[in-house]
């Protein structure tokens, strides 16, 4: 029979950390790369549609909208994961 160990899940503006205890007792948090990585492609893609769109809205070409639309998006999606990874502290 499996023995599983207690783990609790918190909700804070960062996003879900999962604590586990340790062998030695500890509390260890771990993140969740796949939702984390989830919620950080959904804000990436908006930013992308937006920017693509206020950008071909002053008659720029589609090429340079979609590289400048991708650079916002791809920051986009880096900061989002810098942020929730606990580059700010309060998870």
């Amino acid at each position: 029979m499996m023995k599983f160990k207690p783990f609790s899940i918190r909700l804070s503006i960062l996003g879900v950390c999962r604590a586990v205890e340790n062998k030695a007792g500890a509390t260890v948090e771990k993140f969740d790369w796949r939702n984390e990585a989830a919620d950080a492609a959904i804000l990436a893609g908006i930013t992308f549609f937006a920017a693509f769109g206020g950008v071909t809205a002053v008659n720029v070409p589609t090429a340079s909208a979609c590289i400048a639309a991708g650079i916002a998006a791809g920051s986009q999606f880096l900061t989002v994961l810098a942020i929730k990874r606990k580059l700010v502290k309060g998870c």
